[in-house]
């Protein structure tokens, strides 16, 4: 039975591995046929050759990129590969900058460097503020100090106009004196234009000094209306004239001249405001000034000690440049903003000389509305009135031919007004009425008194005013000047300084 049974041949193990689809599939058939004889009749297992072996491509690129490929990760285009690649020469600046700085060169070039900005800077703001200044001294002398003469003018025309009136009016009537009705026609007609002028100098329609020029305006209307209804009853001879005379005199007291008043009262507190800005030393441009000097001495006494130099002649020259510009702008800001009482004072002669024309205006007001009412007990108050005045024109400290005369024609008319009293208290209307309102009146006059003090006093405004304007003048080109000379001086202290690293670079060359 065995011999008879067909004789089955069991396949070699290794055989079972010749279906694996691997690259060197053939080579294993190969080799396991190679290990066992073949005998006749066995079959032939043969792997087909799925996978050809690899072959080396040919690579033509530059042995310097298959190396650099080699150290990036073999072509590798991550995000950070692509990052570097994009920031690795924008970076290369940096390092290169930060290693020169490092170096003594490099220290060298960035102490030139902060010195001509450092004077640059001290130099330009110094410049600016001065400038500044420039500008605000135009202002003043254009836009703030005409305005501010504008609201005194309406004023002093107001005072003018009430008392020509009552001066007029004591005397017989308001059509007796032509020249009375003439210079309240005058006073009127200046004060019109006097609002108007300060008005133009108003830049905010809501102000209060806007409002209360619109208040004058209103009122002077109002105020003629009722003087001519005063004059129209005199020439009739009704007594109603007094009161309607009265009645115009208490609406010029009680709401015209104060807000006049209110408005010269703003004004001149625009142009001391202005003014004080003007007084005080730029302390931050003459900061930067000190500031840049100091670095210079600091960087001169680094090198000394550095280089064993004791002196940079370029260094040396910036900082007595800078020195230089410190103490002109020092002494141009003291001298010319300070130096002098008329400008740079608490109170202007201007100002204190306007005052005691307006109070002196006051109380000739006054003087002249009790001869109307015919109260002796109401001209009192002038001997504080001219007490106020004197003091006034002391403290002005004006000693021109003006303000002489102005204190001899209060001297006069001090005198003048005891005699007027004196003839009122006696009963005698007429010869009080005569000395105090007739011009040439013997012994005194107060009419010819008070019109010598008031003239007296406009040429002394005018005189002081004139010594402002050139004050302010002076200043404004003084400030143009320096501006100029600081920005010249900054940039010859930057030449100064690169001449003088360019000596101690040139020795690592």
């Amino acid at each position: 039975m065995a011999a008879d049974a067909p004789a089955v041949r069991k396949r070699p193990r290794r055989t079972r591995f010749t279906q694996r689809r691997t690259p060197i599939g053939s080579e294993l058939g190969s080799a396991s046929s190679a290990t066992e004889p073949r005998t006749s009749g066995d079959p032939v297992w043969v792997l087909p050759a799925m996978y050809p072996p690899p072959t080396a491509s040919k690579d033509d690129r530059d042995p310097d990129e298959r190396v650099d490929d080699l150290e990036l990760g073999g072509g590798a285009t991550t995000f950070s590969t692509i990052l570097g690649e994009r920031l690795a020469p924008a970076l290369e600046y940096p390092k290169r900058t930060m290693s020169f700085l490092l170096t003594s060169p490099g220290r060298l070039t960035l102490a030139a460097v902060v010195l001509i900005v450092a004077i640059l800077a001290a130099g330009l703001s110094m410049s600016d503020s001065t400038n500044n200044r420039q500008q605000q001294l135009a202002t003043v002398s254009s836009a703030s100090e005409p305005q501010a003469n504008a609201a005194q003018n309406l004023y002093s025309a107001l005072t003018i106009a009430d008392a020509a009136a009552n001066t007029s009016f004591s005397r017989g009537g308001l059509g007796s004196a032509p020249q009375l009705r003439q210079r309240y026609d005058d006073a009127i007609a200046q004060a019109t234009l006097a609002g108007t002028r300060a008005a133009a100098g108003i830049t905010e329609v809501d102000s209060e000094s806007m409002r209360n020029i619109a208040t004058v305006q209103r009122l002077i209307p109002v105020y003629t209306g009722l003087v001519e209804s005063a004059r129209a009853n005199a020439r009739q001879g009704h007594p109603v004239g007094v009161a309607y005379l009265a009645e115009a005199s208490g609406l010029m007291r009680s709401e015209i001249l104060p807000a006049a008043a209110a408005l010269y009262g703003d004004t001149s507190r625009s142009v001391a405001e202005d003014r004080a800005k003007l007084t005080g030393l730029p302390w931050v441009p003459l900061s930067g000034l000190l500031a840049a000097v100091l670095l210079l001495l600091f960087v001169q006494w680094r090198l000394t000690r550095r280089n064993g130099r004791l002196i940079n002649l370029g260094l040396a020259a910036a900082t007595a440049l800078m020195v230089v510009a410190l103490v002109a702008v020092s002494l141009a800001t003291t001298l010319s903003w300070r130096g002098s009482a008329s400008f740079g004072g608490p109170y202007s002669p201007v100002q204190t000389l306007t005052e005691a024309r307006i109070t002196a205006q006051q109380a000739r007001s006054s003087e002249t509305l009790a001869l109307v009412r015919r109260q002796p007990g109401e001209v009192s108050a002038f001997e504080e009135a001219a007490g106020t005045i004197g003091d006034l024109i002391e403290e002005s400290g004006a000693t021109g031919e003006g303000a002489e005369n102005a204190a001899e024609a209060l001297r006069e008319w001090r005198r003048g007004h005891a005699d007027m009293r004196a003839r009122l208290d006696r009963g005698d209307y007429a010869g009080a009425v005569e000395a105090a309102t007739v011009e040439g009146a013997q012994p005194h006059s107060s009419a010819d008194a008070f019109e010598d003090l008031d003239a007296a006093l406009q040429t002394a405004i005018a005189d002081a005013r004139l010594d402002l304007r050139a004050e302010i003048e002076d200043a404004r080109q003084a400030s143009a000047a320096l501006s100029a000379a600081v920005v010249l001086l900054s940039i010859l202290a930057t030449i100064c300084v690169v001449v003088g690293f360019r000596y101690r670079l040139l020795e690592y060359l």
